[in-house]
């Protein structure tokens, strides 16, 4: 029919856009459980969610459910405009704070809040229920915005904030901005706890957005880029598709998931060439399933499944021998690269006076320098950048980063830190906590270097119990290769946590993937089914975070960070 046109097709439902709105529709008869499921949700209406058109099932038994099409989602204004200011956010997150309250109070939960499930009209309104719905549910999928492990409705508000926070520019962890005011930095800071108890509930988070008063402010429109703001969801509009594709491979951490594979429009500066011919012969040769391909204006993207998993195609680049060739998209991705060499201008901060977050142990604390130094207490007593910074486009952005370390004297350990700087919107931005720290007792790293648009270094990395002056056979030496992939630092090769995993302390299980940083937000590092063995050390105190060690099949070892919640 020519009034129905398809969006995406994964392996567990087809969505359409038809004159009703976006159809999503089953590939196998729905469970039981769907039923009561829908009920619940044609029940929960609210201006903040998108108008259910149907729900229930066809002539088949599988489940139908139609909803209000979204004009535009947040994601595609992100990318085609740029961050929005702080009003704005507040106008958004108060509409969409209100549609997660009705529907919590329904006894659902969303479990997909991000920009791709935002859509933006008269108002703004969310959709994408079908993320995790009964018979609906995408298979693999899960939102780099939403705390891992928990699907409930304190994730929908950390989802949510981390959405807004994102936005309006903002990068890691939830920090001040120089542009948001405080009183909604410190709302959408309460919102991300890593305990889900200290989270507002949805109405409060909506009412709390309403008692606010932020003025309207104007934002450099520089686009974001989609790693930035995409998420591994089923998507609401073609042009979505374009933008999750994207993040496929970063949320699998070097495998890229993309499950879905039709593509309508590309966004401006996305569109690309792929052939649907190579990539189908490829699929008949190795016996594998191919999904469905649809060209729409200038783009072609492909989903490949074999041995459970989706290999995707680079729907925004060539590559191969021929002019149509897919370019297999193989590992965390990173921004895209403008052309020319990176700007400079990071090298003129004043480091001498610079604020850091994170040192030592205490992720929140803070150290300012002055002329160089700070708590000095004596001449052999105090805190000092005792490097000038290495500089690299580790974002690989277009502009230089850079990379300092911060040591304390006196005492026997002198802890020493790395911290990474971003250069953002014309000015230098600390990713919050520090990378990677050592002491005079073991825990050793080389001084990192500079290689590429990567910073290399040697790390030791415990293997037998710990001890001060321990013999050398009790540690691995390990080199790392650090980037910036969607505002968080990851060791590639293999792909993890720049961080130590300790293989004699990491005894007790973990119940869910960690990630690649201290933050919710952060994607993992890879998923399940990759590890033969993930392990951690339990937390200590009220510590919100322990190291992992994963192990894959072929032996690799990666670092990730998980909640101490998910350590059995």
């Amino acid at each position: 029919m020519d009034d129905v046109t398809p969006v995406f097709t994964d392996a567990a439902a087809e969505v359409f856009i038809d004159p009703l709105g976006l159809r999503v529709v089953s590939l196998q008869p729905a469970p039981g459980d769907y039923d009561p499921w829908a009920a619940r949700l044609s029940a929960a209406a609210d201006p903040g969610l998108a108008g259910v058109r149907h729900a229930g099932r066809d002539e088949h038994g599988r489940a139908v459910l139609v909803v209000e099409a979204a004009p535009v989602t947040l994601a595609e204004r992100l990318v085609e405009h740029g961050a929005i200011g702080a009003a704005e956010a507040v106008r958004v997150g108060r509409s969409i704070a209100g549609g997660l309250a009705a529907l919590h109070a329904s006894g659902l939960a969303h479990g997909a809040v991000c920009p791709s499930t935002i859509a933006l009209g008269r108002r703004a309104f969310l959709a994408g229920f079908d993320t995790f719905a009964p018979g609906l549910a995408r298979p693999g999928a899960r939102n780099p915005f939403a705390p891992p492990g928990d699907a409930g409705p304190a994730a929908d508000v950390c989802a949510l904030a981390m959405t807004l926070y994102r936005a309006m520019g903002g990068q890691g962890a939830v920090t001040a901005m120089y542009d948001v005011p405080d009183a909604l930095t410190a709302l959408l800071k309460a919102c991300t706890a890593a305990d889900p108890s200290l989270r507002p509930g949805a109405a409060a988070l909506r009412d709390l957005l309403a008692g606010l008063t932020v003025p309207e402010g104007t934002v450099p429109p520089v686009p974001l880029s989609p790693e930035a703001v995409g998420a591994d969801v089923r998507p609401l509009t073609d042009k979505v598709v374009s933008i999750n594709i994207a993040v496929a491979g970063a949320a699998a951490a070097g495998a890229a998931v993309a499950a879905g594979v039709v593509v309508g429009h590309a966004l401006p500066g996305l569109a690309g060439v792929g052939a649907s011919a190579q990539a189908g012969a490829a699929a008949a040769k190795s016996g594998v399933g191919l999904l469905l391909t649809k060209i729409g204006v200038g783009v072609v993207a492909v989903a490949v499944v074999a041995t459970g998993v989706a290999i995707g195609v680079n729907a925004f680049g060539g590559g191969g021998s021929g002019d149509d060739a897919p370019a297999i998209v193989a590992g965390p991705s990173a921004s895209s690269k403008p052309n020319g060499p990176p700007t400079a201008e990071i090298k003129n901060y004043d480091w001498a006076n610079a604020t850091f977050q994170g040192f030592e142990e205490d992720q929140d604390s803070r150290v300012t320098l002055s002329g160089g130094k700070a708590d000095v207490y004596s001449e052999t007593e105090f805190i000092e950048m005792p490097d000038v910074p290495l500089y690299a486009d580790l974002d690989e952005d277009g502009d230089l980063d850079a990379v300092t370390m911060l040591v304390r004297h006196g005492g026997n350990a002198e802890p020493t830190t790395v911290f990474i700087w971003l250069w953002t919107d014309g000015k230098a931005v600390q990713i919050p906590g520090w990378v990677v720290g050592r002491v005079h007792c073991g825990d050793e790293f080389e001084a990192p270097v500079v290689d590429g648009n990567t910073v290399r270094m040697k790390i030791w990395r415990r293997i037998a119990s710990p001890m001060c002056a321990p013999d050398p056979k009790d540690f691995e030496i390990t080199e790392v290769t650090i980037a910036v992939r969607g505002g968080f630092p990851v060791a590639l090769n293999p792909y993890g946590a720049v961080s130590r995993c300790p293989a004699a302390l990491s005894t007790q299980q973990v119940t869910a993937v960690p990630l690649v940083w201290r933050d919710p937000a952060a994607p993992a590092v890879g998923t399940a089914g990759e590890f033969t063995s993930i392990t951690a050390e339990p937390s200590t105190g009220t510590e919100p975070w322990t190291v992992a060690r994963l192990v894959r099949s072929d032996g690799t070892v990666s670092c990730g960070w998980a909640p101490a919640s998910t350590v059995s």
